[in-house]
């Protein structure tokens, strides 16, 4: 109805998004920090108000790092760990298919596809299957997303922990 137009309306004004997207009415570009982050609003959320913690998780990445986003949605910490933080690489495990959609067409826009590696599907699983052991071994800085989330996969990881929010992040 009226409602839901004038409320995607004050999004868009707020927002500042911008219709874009592989051909999706549904498709907007939201930028922050210089990086732009396209999704379908229809399948995915967006979070306009962790921007501070995507951009402090962003510096604690150092370069030539190797980072794993369990919980990588369409980007949001994967992105500023390697635009900003310029991470040598980064796993990203996602398994919404609309949000993997969208994590590879955002590694494409912002020219960081080269040093991404998308695992779609169930992160746990990813880790426990083939290459995991690999994965697990290689990285340098865990992004686990939210807490209650990153308890899960916690045990997967020997290292010193320190809490971030909503990241928490594993320093080994």
């Amino acid at each position: 109805g009226s409602f839901a137009v004038a409320e995607i309306s004050l999004m868009l004004a707020i927002y500042a998004f911008i219709l874009a997207g592989p051909g999706s009415p549904g498709w907007v570009t939201v930028k922050e920090h210089g990086i732009a982050q396209s999704f379908d609003l229809r399948y995915v959320m967006f979070s306009r108000g962790n921007v501070t913690e995507k951009s402090r998780f962003a510096t604690l990445v150092q370069p030539g790092e190797v980072v794993l986003d369990m919980y990588a949605g369409i980007g949001y910490y994967t992105l500023p760990a390697l635009v900003i933080g310029r991470a040598a690489h980064v796993h990203a495990c996602e398994w919404n298919p609309h949000a993997v959609q969208a994590l590879r067409h955002n590694l494409r826009e912002n020219a960081v596809h080269d040093r991404a590696t998308v695992h779609e599907g169930d992160s746990r699983k990813v880790l426990e299957g083939p290459g995991g052991d690999r994965i697990r071994g290689g990285c340098d800085r865990v992004s686990l997303g939210p807490l209650q989330a990153g308890e899960v996969v916690l045990d997967m990881y020997a290292g010193i922990g320190y809490y971030t929010l909503p990241a928490l992040v594993i320093g080994r």
